[in-house]
């Protein structure tokens, strides 16, 4: 999925941060995701999908624990659940791009 893609490109160029959308020292995987989809003139559904997906990889069975939004603004900013370094967000990324392109061609859809 383009968005995801280019999250991943403002991460691996900018950096990735915890506790902010962006600062000059980076951006966090939603503020890399919103800056992402204006970017690449992305809908607010294709936005959500892609919340939804990434909520996915890092929480199975997490639409029990509450909306995705506030799972990744969670597991970002939790330095003892979260992420390690800018390399585990962008796999999760690449693993939520990855279900979203099966999903899309499983209804004959693309979305590269």
């Amino acid at each position: 999925m383009q968005l995801i893609d280019k999250a991943i490109e403002l991460l691996q160029e900018h950096g990735w941060i915890r506790y902010a959308a962006h600062t000059e020292n980076g951006f966090c995987v939603m503020g890399a995701m919103m800056r992402a989809a204006c970017m690449t003139q992305s809908s607010g559904r294709d936005l959500h999908d892609a919340y939804e997906a990434l909520g996915r990889v890092i929480t199975p069975g997490y639409g029990s624990i509450g909306p995705a939004q506030l799972i990744l603004h969670f597991w970002n900013d939790d330095p003892h659940l979260g992420p390690r370094d800018a390399d585990e967000v962008i796999e999760k990324l690449k693993l939520a791009g990855e279900r979203l392109d099966l999903e899309a061609e499983r209804k004959g859809l693309s979305c590269s």
